[in-house]
C-alpha cells in the first residue's frame, strides 16, 4: 500500500520561482541572488566541505565505513553462535 496522502504535491514547474539568499547576510533586507551565483555558492561550499585538510574522509563517508563494519561484526558474531 502506498500512502500518497502522506507526501506534499510539488510545484509545477511554470508556476515555481526559486528565490535564493545569501546565507551568511543577517540584514532585514536580504539580496536576492540568481540561481547561477547560488549554484555556484553551493559547489564552493561542497568543494570546501569534501576537501577539508582537517579530515581525512568527508563525515559521509565515515559513517558508511563504520556502518559496513559494524555490519560485519554482527554477521560474524551470528555465524559464531550458529555454529556453536
Amino acid at each position: 500500500m502506498i500512502f500518497t496522502f502522506l507526501h506534499k504535491p510539488k510545484p509545477k514547474r511554470s508556476n515555481y520561482k526559486p528565490v535564493y539568499y545569501r546565507p551568511e547576510e543577517e540584514n532585514d533586507k536580504k539580496k536576492i541572488i540568481s540561481p547561477k551565483e547560488y549554484e555556484e555558492m553551493e559547489l564552493q561550499e561542497k568543494i570546501r566541505r569534501t576537501w577539508s585538510r582537517e579530515r581525512k574522509y568527508t563525515s559521509i563517508s565515515k559513517n558508511t565505513i563504520l556502518r559496513m563494519f559494524i555490519v560485519l561484526l554482527l554477521l560474524l558474531i551470528i555465524i559464531f553462535f550458529v555454529k556453536v
